[in-house]
């Protein structure tokens, strides 16, 4: 992935319009648990390394963080991992081409994370929404933590592959959805807006039904195939509904489509956006 390495210049140069300045609420209801450790990729000098940092309880809602060795607080990047929403992990890429990226990161003075996110389950009664709400609270739990962390809670860009880039999108495209009040919990209250976000390999919506009507129109590909296909299970799992037919019948269903539809999330209060397709 040649790419990846000139990817960390072009997310900082959208960090020029960022605002500067960050703050942490000093009752935190979910400590910040630091293990700094040796990764499996030699680091600059002064930088640090903390893994499987919990922001849930599920074994899987656990975040990597790379931090510079810098006085003042740094931008952040985060990663998420691709895999179909059903595999992958946070490491994968700590080696390799990849290894060049988060050196190239802290070179620019600037931290890198890499998230998990529970993932779909064969037969799953809640569907994307909760692998994409998780990223969501990766997020907002950095940016509660920004302080201890040394982050400029203001200048944070999101990318991914596959899976990884289409939440990453649906991240950056949603209007904000930090808490209205409706919860006691604090780290709802941090912001989910984000200053750019890198997309690789990405879907362009995850509304089904937009696959049929208009994303792969042109090909006549109809959702009842999956049914011939044996992998009926697989598209009621991604909404976790009990009936194909409720993709168009089902008003909470609708709803949901709604909801993870990238395309129409997209309006002019957006960050930059780079994408790379190869097809």
């Amino acid at each position: 992935m040649p790419f990846l390495k000139p990817l960390v210049l072009i997310i900082l140069s959208l960090f020029i319009a960022a605002c500067s300045g960050s703050s942490s609420n000093n009752n935190p209801n979910r400590d910040l648990e630091l293990n700094f450790s040796e990764p499996t990729m030699a680091l600059q000098d002064g930088a640090k390394f903390s893994a499987d940092i919990a922001y849930g309880d599920d074994p899987l809602q656990a975040f990597d963080i790379f931090l510079p060795d810098s006085e003042d607080p740094t931008p952040l990047i985060i990663y998420i991992h691709g895999g179909g929403f059903t595999g992958g992990d946070k490491a994968d890429f700590h080696d390799g081409e990849m290894a060049d990226h988060i050196h190239d990161t802290l070179a620019a003075n600037m931290a890198y994370a890499s998230i998990n996110y529970r993932l779909l389950q064969d037969i799953d009664d809640e569907g994307v929404i909760k692998s994409l709400n998780d990223t969501k609270r990766a997020l907002q739990f950095i940016r509660y933590h920004a302080e201890e962390l040394n982050i400029d809670k203001e200048q944070i860009a999101l990318y991914g592959v596959s899976a990884g880039a289409g939440a990453s999108l649906w991240l950056g495209l949603s209007d904000e959805m930090a808490d209205d009040g409706s919860t006691d919990d604090l780290i709802d209250d941090e912001s989910t807006r984000v200053q750019a976000v890198g997309a690789i390999e990405t879907q362009g919506s995850y509304d089904l039904v937009k696959w049929e009507t208009e994303i792969l129109k042109s090909v006549h590909v109809k959702l009842k195939i999956a049914e011939d296909l044996g992998i009926e299970q697989r598209l009621l799992s991604f909404y976790g509904m009990d009936d194909l037919d409720d993709l168009y019948d089902d008003p909470e269903i609708v709803a949901y489509r709604a909801r993870v539809d990238l395309l129409a999330l997209m309006d002019a209060d957006d960050p930059d956006l780079w994408i790379r397709n190869y097809r």
